[in-house]
């Protein structure tokens, strides 16, 4: 999100922060710590205007050893709300500011900040540790105590439970870490983890830090030891040698073959991970190993017998002309399900798989395409080329994790990919994937041999085109659902064979209210919801005007007027799916309740929000 780059960008300033903690920090030092003794919610409107730098001040001070100033600003990011042009996710200091006092030994303190922060953010905790596949011995006591840490007494009482066991007390606090790590904190975790000693759980410790983003470094991040693997308190066993497995992979030093490694052995053993049983999968491994030392002839050497064996097959997927494909997207609850409703009933139409009917996704995602955008997907892929002429270590890992390992998801985004990845293996089985996954890296390493960056695009194309093709007849018509958001529409650069793009747009009062009732991570004021769709259409508009792909067709629409000018579907489906059918229309697609979504009562936002609204409206600024 570009909105967020720029707000990463300014608060990462170094003058910005130099200037920010000379001013602060002195005047938070010497504030009585009677101020820090409860959760106060009192804006001081030079910290809630200025202070934008206090999430980085935080953690930086944490890195420092400096835990009591550290904590201090992130009181102050509670007690001001986060600041007035950016809603920093101020709820979750709560968590921070209870974790570090509980650190201290400080019970009444902690008890007083964990219950307030657990009581606000308790079903999004629930979502975010189930698409992120914790152990279920930590998601089972999440949900047997929640009335216990929502509420101050009970949290007493947790503390005087581990108060005789180190063990115990250190596992409470790696569950606080968890909860405030999904939520997004995860550098002030892993400093917190490099700073406040915890002796106990080091295999809780490394597949906590194993979540951050690949460019963080801490000594948590070595590979597991096989008494961490095998005697640990982190239950997920297979999950840890999923890890090691993934760790020897991408290690320039590894050169074992996987058949004599007693860790590949172990976990081919679980049920999860039975498909590691694949004669290709070791394969990829050693490939993957090859590239990440640019040892391209290596790669080419040890594919070639697999693609060339296959080329018949290969040459017959690839030279097909492929189905109709049609990309629906929007602005975010902006009715594009909408179209895709009234045109999904005709017997021609399929569906790009997504993630399924998984119960943590939103409303809708199970059936998001994860492809061209997914945790290691062809726009990561193609936009790493573009940059650095190749595809980085830290992009190729994301990608043979997620859609060669399979491993149990890391991320949200990962959630998504890798149970889209598993819906096309359903698809067209592990033999027919592995064997297009292999003719990928190999056309990439021919590519690298050559230094040719054009080839080493098209060799990415070409893998998500022939899974499509692999899947579908010529005949077809597939609706890629959300599969390349509005804003990342040049993605549709890299996309071959027929297509539509399809955007829907949507009245911004109606969108923004619709979001406020049914996105339960929705957490915008409106002048930050119009700013950031004020980028995203903007994106769009500049993707649109400079597609070089002139086999896509782009098609904008307004939610209203496709509920209320039949006219208009009639048009529209006739260009897509060649005929039009009012009975077919229908069996998915209801006007009337579609037509509910439009004038959305405003009632439920705050004065502040009206005000920013019926500005934009009135001078003819809303988009």
């Amino acid at each position: 999100m570009l909105l967020n780059r720029i707000v990463n960008w300014v608060l990462n300033s170094s003058v910005l922060l130099a200037m920010q903690d000379f001013v602060v920090a002195p005047v938070l030092k010497r504030l009585p710590a009677k101020r820090y003794e409860s959760v106060r919610y009192k804006k001081n409107i030079l910290f809630k205007m200025c202070a934008i730098g206090a999430g980085t001040l935080t953690h930086r001070y944490l890195a420092k050893n400096n835990v009591d100033l550290s904590l201090r600003y992130a009181s102050e990011i509670v007690s001001n709300q986060g600041y007035k042009f950016y809603s920093q996710d101020w709820k979750v200091y709560l968590l921070y500011v209870g974790l570090i006092h509980a650190h201290k030994r400080d019970y009444d303190q902690a008890s007083l900040w964990l219950a307030e922060g657990f009581s606000k953010q308790y079903s999004r905790i629930v979502f975010s540790v189930n698409a992120q596949s914790y152990p279920n011995v930590f998601v089972k006591w999440l949900a047997d105590n929640e009335d216990v840490i929502t509420a101050v007494d009970g949290w007493k009482v947790l503390f005087a439970e581990s108060r005789n066991s180190e063990k115990a007390f250190e596992l409470l606090l790696i569950y606080i870490s968890i909860c405030i790590f999904t939520l997004q904190l995860t550098e002030l975790i892993v400093t917190f983890f490099d700073t406040c000693e915890i002796k106990n759980h080091s295999d809780w410790k490394k597949m906590i830090v194993y979540r951050q983003n690949s460019s963080l470094q801490s000594h948590f991040s070595d590979e597991l030891t096989k008494s961490e693997i095998w005697q640990g308190t982190y239950s997920d066993t297979s999950q840890k040698l999923a890890s090691n497995i993934l760790h020897k992979t991408f290690s320039k030093k590894n050169s074992e073959d996987p058949h004599h490694n007693e860790e590949f052995l172990a976990l081919a053993k679980m049920h999860d991970y039975e498909h590691i049983t694949h004669k290709l999968f070791p394969v990829l491994m050693k490939s993957c190993n090859f590239l990440i030392q640019s040892k391209y002839p290596e790669v080419i050497s040890l594919l070639r017998t697999i693609v060339e064996d296959n080329s018949k097959y290969l040459n017959s997927i690839r030279s097909r002309v492929g189905p109709q494909k049609i990309f629906l997207a929007g602005f975010g609850w902006s009715g594009s399900s909408a179209v895709h409703d009234a045109c999904r009933g005709y017997q021609q139409t399929k569906d790009m798989p997504g993630a399924g009917d998984l119960p943590a996704l939103n409303v809708g995602a199970d059936s998001e395409p994860m492809l061209h955008q997914g945790a290691g997907g062809v726009d990561e892929i193609a936009q790493d080329i573009k940059s650095s002429s190749q595809i980085s270590d830290a992009v190729l890992k994301r990608f043979f994790k997620n859609h060669a390992l399979l491993m149990t998801p890391f991320d949200y985004l990962e959630y998504k990919t890798v149970n889209a990845t598993k819906s096309i293996i359903d698809h067209i089985g592990f033999d027919h994937y592995y064997l297009l996954v292999c003719e990928f890296l190999y056309q990439y390493a021919v590519a690298m041999r050559n230094t040719d960056p054009v080839l080493a695009i098209d060799a990415i194309e070409s893998f998500q085109e022939n899974i499509v093709n692999m899947m579908f007849s010529d005949d077809d018509i597939v609706f890629f659902n959300n599969s390349i958001f509005a804003h990342r529409a040049r993605i549709l650069d890299h996309i071959r064979g027929r297509s539509y793009y399809i955007v829907v747009n949507r009245k911004m009062s109606d969108q923004f209210c619709d979001q406020m009732r049914s996105n339960r991570n929705f957490n915008s004021t409106f002048l930050e919801f119009y700013l950031v769709k004020l980028i995203h259409v903007i994106a769009y508009k500049s993707a649109k005007r400079s597609s070089k792909n002139k086999r896509v067709k782009f098609v904008d629409i307004m939610f209203e007027n496709w509920i209320q000018d039949p006219s208009l579907r009639e048009n529209i489906v006739r260009k897509m799916c060649v005929s039009y059918d009012k009975e077919i229309e229908s069996k998915y697609f209801d006007t009337d309740k579609s037509g509910e979504n439009i004038n959305i009562s405003k009632e439920n936002m705050g004065s502040f929000d009206r005000i920013c609204l019926n500005f934009f409206e009135k001078t003819g600024l809303s988009i």
